[in-house]
């Protein structure tokens, strides 16, 4: 749960960076771009809030993958995810190694 509010409160930053840039800027695709993954991520921060919460059990995990239609592997210190139609997955982990670039 510290580090999702570490994410929350690193995401802010950055919102509030991308808002204070010049007003030029927000002519650029790479500026559209950047705001709305910005505000994206911002929308599912509450989300991964709740499911970062011990209550969550293997059930709540089946519903989330029934609804999105992806594929998890559920572990106590790592979540892989199957994203997309490429099969390609996504490892994100709670605690990883510090040597990982995760």
């Amino acid at each position: 749960m510290e580090r999702i509010e570490a994410m929350a409160e690193k995401v802010t930053g950055f919102d509030l960076q991308c808002k204070r840039l010049p007003k030029s800027l927000r002519e650029w695709e790479a500026y559209n771009d950047l705001s709305l993954n910005i505000s994206n991520f911002l929308n599912i921060l509450p989300l991964l809030q709740d499911l970062s919460k011990d209550s969550i059990q293997n059930r709540h995990w089946v519903e989330v993958m029934t609804v999105t239609g992806s594929n998890f592997v559920v572990d106590a210190n790592e979540l892989t995810v199957s994203v997309g139609r490429s099969g390609e997955g996504r490892r994100r982990g709670r605690d990883p190694p510090a040597s990982s670039n995760l």
